[in-house]
C-alpha cells in the first residue's frame, strides 16, 4: 500500500512539472551514525545544497531547526520547522521526528502527509555539518534527497568537502548536488528569547536564567529549553489577550501514576486587577488546573530591575 501511495505521489510530481531525483536501479543501504545524539544534532541548520526535489522548487534561504522534546517514556521527539523563501515570501512547514528501529535513523513526517519519510543521517559532527540522505525504490529506479546541512549558512571549503565525502564514501553521486542560494534574506524562525529574572538569596542578588522558546507541531505549544538545561520543555499557552495576561501550564506525567505540574499566571504590569485575575484563573479551572494550588509572586517596589533582551 505505501508502495502504490508513493508511486501515485511521485506520478502526480511529474505531472505537475516537479523536480524528482530519478536515477536508475535500486536505493543504496548506506551505512549511518548510529550513536547519534539527539541533543547535540537540535538546534539551526542552514541547507548548503540538496539533490533537486519537487518540494523545495524556488526555495532560497532554507533553514532548518530541530527542538527536542522527551515523552514520559522517555522517547524523544523532535519538533521539526522547515523555512525558507520562495516568491519573495515566507514558505514555512513544521512536523515532527521520531526515533525508527534503527540508530541514526529517523522517521519524519510533516503536516498535511498522511505517513512518515526516512530520514538517514549518514554523519554529523554537530558543530559544522551533517550530511543526510533518503531514498525511495520505483520499480527499477529510485528517488533520491540529500541534503548537506550546515551550521553557518556559508561554510568553509573545508567544511562542505568533508560533508560530500561522506557521501561519497557511500557510493552516492554528489555531482547530483544543486547548492541552496543562501542570501541577506532569510525567513526567522518564530524562535524568541527568554529571560527569567529574580532575586534570590540572604542579600537579595539578582538571578537571571536565559532561554529560548520555538514553534511545536501542536497548535498553542512551545519548545522552552533553558541554560544548563539537558531537556526542552512543553510551554502550553492555554489563553492570553496579550495586552493583559497569559494562562501557561506544563506537566510531566511520572511512572504513570504521578505528575508534576506547572503553572503560572503572567502579567503586562506588576500587579492585575481583580478582574483580570479571575479570569485567568477561570482559564486554568476550566483546564482542569486547580487555581489554589497557586502561590502568590512579590511583585513590590524592591523589584527594579529591567530584563532586556
Amino acid at each position: 500500500m505505501l508502495a502504490v501511495f508513493l508511486a501515485i505521489c511521485y506520478l502526480l510530481s511529474v505531472v505537475h512539472g516537479g523536480t524528482n531525483t530519478v536515477t536508475f536501479g535500486p536505493c543504496v543501504k548506506p551505512s549511518v551514525k548510529t550513536d547519534l545524539n539527539i541533543t547535540e544534532y537540535a538546534g539551526l541548520w542552514y541547507e548548503y545544497e540538496r539533490f533537486p526535489v519537487s518540494f523545495e522548487d524556488g526555495l532560497s534561504c532554507v533553514q532548518a531547526h530541530y527542538a527536542r522534546l522527551d515523552d514520559q517514556f522517555g522517547r524523544f521527539r523532535l519538533n521539526v520547522t522547515n523555512a525558507g523563501i520562495k516568491n519573495n515570501a515566507p514558505d514555512v512547514i513544521v512536523g515532527t521526528a521520531i526515533q525508527s528501529w534503527q540508530p541514526g535513523v529517523l522517521k519524519v513526517k510533516f503536516q498535511g502527509a498522511p505517513v512518515y519519510g526516512t530520514y538517514k543521517v549518514l554523519d554529523t559532527d554537530y558543530t559544522s555539518y551533517a550530511s543526510v540522505y533518503s531514498c525511495i525504490n520505483f520499480f527499477l529506479f529510485k528517488i533520491e534527497f540529500a541534503w548537506v546541512l550546515t551550521r553557518e549558512t556559508i561554510p568553509t571549503p573545508e567544511i562542505s568537502a568533508m560533508a560530500e565525502k561522506v557521501f561519497t564514501d557511500r557510493n552516492i553521486n554528489t555531482g547530483l548536488f544543486v547548492k541552496t542560494v543562501q542570501g541577506k534574506q532569510y525567513y526567522p524562525f518564530a524562535q524568541v528569547g527568554i529571560i527569567n529574572a529574580g532575586t534570590v538569596g540572604l542579600e537579595d542578588t539578582p538571578r537571571v536564567i536565559n532561554g529560548t522558546a520555538s514553534e511545536t507541531f501542536d497548535d498553542g505549544v512551545l519548545a522552552v529549553s533553558f541554560q544548563n538545561v539537558p531537556r526542552t520543555g512543553e510551554y502550553r499557552v492555554l489563553e492570553t489577550d496579550y495586552k493583559n495576561f497569559a494562562c501557561i501550564y506544563s506537566c510531566i506525567d511520572v511512572f504513570f501514576l504521578l505528575r508534576i505540574e506547572f503553572a503560572w499566571i503572567l502579567a503586562r504590569r506588576n500587579k492585575l486587577s481583580p478582574e483580570m485575575l479571575a479570569r485567568a484563573q477561570r482559564v486554568l479551572a476550566s483546564n482542569n488546573v486547580d487555581p489554589a494550588i497557586l502561590v502568590d509572586t512579590v511583585q513590590n517596589g524592591d523589584c527594579n530591575y529591567v530584563l532586556h533582551p
